[in-house]
């Protein structure tokens, strides 16, 4: 079981380092920074299959050791439980802020499309200019 709880940890580890890139990300993205979305987006994809992989690791030890916590020294579970805890605890952070990220996301974007469709209009109107003048 202590390896299946180190396992724990260690994913708790790279979640802690998730948040902290999305706290300063989210920095940039509330100055209208956009310019390192790429670079952001591919950290975090990095830092998941990380995540993925100790679950895959936490997955064989499972089944490998059949963990039975009622035969586990006490000190294995309160480790276990604060690693669960704490778990959870920073995926609600997590999902908070891609709500936030999403939101400033979404708010540039809107921004974009109705400046592309000002230049849209601006062309059609230019040609009809042009069109006329001709005539």
């Amino acid at each position: 079981m202590i390896e299946t709880v180190n396992l724990l940890e260690e994913k708790n580890h790279y979640l802690e380092k998730f948040y902290k890139l999305n706290e300063k990300e989210l920095i940039n993205l509330a100055d209208e920074k956009y310019d390192n979305i790429e670079n952001f987006y591919a950290c975090r994809e990095g830092i998941l299959r990380m995540i993925a992989k100790i679950d895959e690791l936490i997955e064989q030890q499972v089944k490998l050791n059949e963990v039975n916590l009622v035969d586990e020294p006490a000190i294995h579970k309160k480790r276990m439980i604060k690693a669960f805890s704490y778990k959870n605890e920073l995926v609600n952070l997590i999902l908070s802020q891609d709500l936030q990220v999403i939101s400033y996301i979404e708010k540039a974007k809107t921004v974009l499309i109705e400046e592309l469709s000002g230049i849209q209009k601006e062309k059609t109107a230019l040609k009809a200019y042009r069109v006329g003048n001709k005539l």
